[in-house]
C-alpha cells in the first residue's frame, strides 16, 4: 500500500510540474503586433501617400491579412482603400480598381500597381511606428535632350530614405533607397540632395543615360 501511495504522489508532482511549464511557455509567448508601413506611390497619372498595416508577423510560411490606404494627391485628391494578404513576404492587394503586388525585404516593402486605366505605377514603403516619417512629393527635370521629366517622391524616417520615381509617360520606374546624414540625402547610384525645412533642394540624379535635377516638398 505504501508503494502505491508513493507512485500516486510522484505522478501528481510530475503532472503539476508539467502544467507549470506549459503555463510559463504560454505566458512568455510574445503577442502578435501589426506591422505598419508608410510610403509613397506614383504612376504617369497619380502621385500620393500609401499606408499599409499587416496583421501578425510576416515570417516566411505565414499568411497575414493586409489593409491599406492610398491617398491620391494628384491629379485630384481622393482616398482609396485596399485590402489583401502577405504570404511568404509577398504582398497581393486590391481595391477601388487598383491592384498592388510587392515584396518585403528587411524593413522595406515595395512593388508595383495597376490602376483603373490599366496604367502601371509603383510604390515604396518602410516600417513606421505610428506612421512617423516625412513624405516629400517632388519632380525631376532632365538636362538631356529628348529625355523625359517625371515624379520623384521620397519618405524620410530617421536616417533611412525610400521612395519611387517614374517618368511623365510611365517609363523608367525606379525604387529609391538611401540614407540621410545630417541634412544630406544620399541615394546610391541615383543622386543626392539637401533637406531644408519642408523642402528638399539641390537634388541631382542619373537614371542610365538620363540625368538632371530634382526637388520636393512635404506632401499635402
Amino acid at each position: 500500500m505504501t508503494h502505491i501511495r508513493i507512485l500516486i504522489v510522484s505522478f501528481l508532482v510530475a503532472t503539476s510540474v508539467l502544467n507549470i511549464g506549459c503555463k510559463n511557455e504560454e505566458e512568455t509567448t510574445p503577442p502578435t503586433v501589426p506591422s505598419a508601413y508608410l510610403g509613397t506611390f506614383a504612376s504617369a497619372n497619380e502621385s500620393g501617400i500609401l499606408t499599409l498595416t499587416i496583421s501578425g508577423k510576416t515570417t516566411s510560411g505565414t499568411v497575414d491579412s493586409m489593409r491599406g490606404t492610398m491617398r491620391v494627391l494628384l491629379p485630384a485628391p481622393t482616398t482609396i482603400t485596399v485590402a489583401g494578404s502577405m504570404r511568404n513576404d509577398t504582398l497581393a492587394a486590391n481595391g477601388g480598381g487598383f491592384r498592388l503586388s510587392g515584396v518585403s525585404t528587411g524593413f522595406r516593402l515595395s512593388g508595383s500597381f495597376v490602376n483603373l486605366s490599366s496604367n502601371v505605377g509603383g510604390f515604396a514603403t518602410q516600417i513606421s511606428a505610428n506612421n512617423e516619417g516625412t513624405i516629400y512629393c517632388g519632380t525631376y527635370r532632365s538636362q538631356v535632350a529628348g529625355e523625359e521629366d517625371g515624379t520623384f517622391n521620397v519618405v524620410i524616417m530617421g536616417v533611412s530614405v525610400t521612395g519611387f520615381a517614374i517618368s511623365a509617360t510611365g517609363q523608367n520606374p525606379i525604387v529609391l533607397n538611401g540614407s540621410v546624414v545630417g541634412s544630406v540625402v544620399n541615394i546610391p547610384n541615383v543622386g543626392a540632395a539637401v533637406v531644408s525645412g519642408d523642402s528638399i533642394t539641390g537634388g541631382t540624379f542619373a537614371f542610365g543615360s538620363n540625368h538632371g535635377v530634382w526637388s520636393a516638398r512635404v506632401c499635402q
